[in-house]
């Protein structure tokens, strides 16, 4: 993948902003997209004293007659919100043409186990008790006290792209997906419709942001336009639009620090955006981050920073300190090692500490001052070393995507973090001697499911996927029983009948790598608790296996992967 050109910033004797929006074409360069920005919907009026409404010479008579015709001409009603009416931004099942059910039957009765934990930012909290995050087409709400869960549907059944809260606390946005995706604003803790956006993007939002005064809202589109908006959300309105870049972009946030200033990251690109004052109105206008001579990177977490900075994290694990689109430097362990294992998913600032978040399930803390000035060494090609002030390790395997602080500031050391494995963690970040380990709050299957499978005598169901993991779950009393790991991703599952097992409870497994697997359900020593043990391994096939079978006669199995039946 090459760098893309970034387009030249026009501060000074702008072209006019045409009054309809001016979409880039899909074919456009990076370049012709920063230049394609879109007006206002409406134009500013020039006041008395600026040039065009001034009066002067022999045309005096009729620049009076032109302003006593402004002056006596209509003005705009102002904006009266909709009333929207509850049922109608609830989906239903969608039902093929064939499919002996009717809609009807269809319905979600009871519970989710769900939890698209490797989406970008999907945990916030509402409240000091309440968490939401969103799977499918279901925002989850999880009570931090009891661990219940409720729920709430999307209003199209396209799913979910992403969901963010209002920093004043009362307001939540639900960005879907499908044709002509709405973005939803919703009242907390009412749950109620309170303003509904359209004509963002086309299939997808991939990521939603207020920011920091929460009177705007930003949204990034995904696949095929990848259009950045800006909202003014109160009226249903767009300010601005641009088309953010011409591959996947992953999230977009505003700078906290400077109003109007804006950080789009993804796919091999960074891009600093900038809603400038210009006299025919605002623009947006975008940046292109240059990686030089670092090798172009996927950037997941980045943060701007109060000089008007921006550091990123990077698939090698690095922190890399960005300085007017350009690298400044790059931060990396005194031994040599990486700032992490693994991707930097998240980072935070706190009270002159830099937090980061990575994929090799490690928290660290770096003393901002240190990274903010830090310049490049050319003994270390360009690097600067640099060690964290204090880290903690969250379990094994454990893969943080973000973080959520408690709002409580009586708990200010208290964090919730998403876990890209499966699950939310609470953790306490004093790093005092005192100090707790991390608590699981809530665990579930992670990534794409592949196999889900009924037991034949009881109230529970099996389920594996790309994870590796075999969960076992009681459906009648909602809850996980047990989450056993495999060296490879689960891709079918036979939950074995009475008949071939006993009174042992045993599934077969078919994994990505070939292999078969017979794992059986025991009680573990823990009263209440459930293990999964390894029973039989063979390897049949050199291919993921597909599909599994048993004989009616409970005598034969037979397995299939895209290479070879047996």
């Amino acid at each position: 993948m090459s760098e893309e050109p970034d387009g030249p910033l026009q501060e000074e004797n702008p072209e006019p902003v045409p009054t309809t929006e001016a979409e880039p074409t899909a074919d456009a360069t990076e370049e012709e997209t920063d230049e394609a920005v879109a007006a206002p919907q409406e134009q500013p009026q020039l006041a008395e004293d600026q040039p065009g409404s001034q009066v002067t010479g022999s045309g005096s008579r009729t620049s009076r007659r032109s302003r006593t015709s402004m002056l006596s001409a209509p003005q705009e009603e102002p904006w009266v919100p909709p009333e929207y009416r509850p049922h109608d931004f609830v989906s239903g099942p969608e039902v093929s043409e064939h499919c002996p059910l009717g809609s009807q039957t269809l319905q979600f009765v009871s519970h989710s186990f769900g939890y698209d934990c490797l989406k970008a930012d999907n945990l916030c909290l509402l409240d000091v008790k309440t968490a939401m995050f969103v799977s499918g087409n279901l925002v989850h709400f999880l009570d931090l006290e009891d661990r219940s869960l409720s729920y709430m549907r999307s209003s199209a059944p396209g799913g979910i792209g992403h969901a963010t809260v209002h920093p004043g606390g009362q307001h939540f946005a639900v960005a879907e997906k499908g044709d002509g995706p709405r973005i939803i604003v919703y009242r907390w803790p009412e749950r109620t419709v309170y303003r509904v956006l359209t004509g963002g993007t086309q299939r997808e939002y991939a990521y939603v942001a207020f920011n920091a005064s929460g009177d705007l809202l930003a949204s990034q589109g995904g696949d095929p336009d990848f259009m950045l908006t800006v909202w003014n959300w109160e009226t249903e309105s767009t300010l601005l639009r641009c088309k953010a870049f011409s591959q996947d972009v992953y999230k977009v946030t505003f700078s906290p620090f400077h109003p109007g200033q804006l950080t789009s990251a993804g796919l091999g690109h960074i891009k600093l955006w900038k809603m400038a004052k210009t006299f025919t109105g605002l623009k947006l206008q975008g940046r292109l981050g240059r990686f030089g001579k670092t090798e172009i990177s996927d950037i997941n977490g980045f943060l701007q920073l109060p000089d008007g900075k921006v550091i990123s994290g990077c698939e090698w694990g690095n922190i890399l300190v960005w300085d007017d689109a350009l690298i400044k430097v790059e931060i990396t362990r005194r031994d040599g090692k990486p700032c992490h294992n693994g991707t930097i998913h998240k980072f935070h600032l706190e009270e002159g500490e830099l937090i980061s978040l990575g994929s090799d399930g490690w928290v660290r803390t770096w003393d901002f001052d240190t990274v903010d000035q830090a310049e490049a060494s050319e003994e270390l090609n360009g690097r600067y070393a640099l060690d964290p002030m204090n880290e903690l390790q969250f379990a094994a395997g454990s893969n943080l995507v973000s973080m959520w602080p408690h709002p409580d500031p009586d708990l200010e050391s208290i964090w919730f973090m998403q876990d890209g494995n499966g699950g939310i963690w609470k953790a306490d970040l004093s790093f005092s001697m005192t100090t707790r380990g991390p608590e699981r709050l809530y665990e579930c299957p992670a990534g794409p499911l592949r196999a889900l499978v009924a037991c034949p005598t009881g109230p529970l169901m099996a389920a594996t996927g790309d994870d590796g993991h075999i969960a076992v779950f009681n459906y009648r009393r909602r809850e996980l029983l047990v989450r056993s790991r495999f060296p490879a991703g689960g891709t079918t599952l036979i939950w074995l009948s009475a008949e071939v097992c006993g009174k042992t409870s045993q599934l077969l497994a078919g994994f990505a790598d070939g292999c078969l697997r017979l794992v059986e359900l025991h009680a573990a020593a823990r009263k209440g608790a459930f293990g999964l043990s390894l029973v039989y391994v063979q390897k049949p096939h050199t291919a993921p296996i597909t599909v599994m079978k048993q004989s009616p006669s409970v005598s034969w199995r037979s397995s299939a992967s895209h290479m070879l039946l047996r």
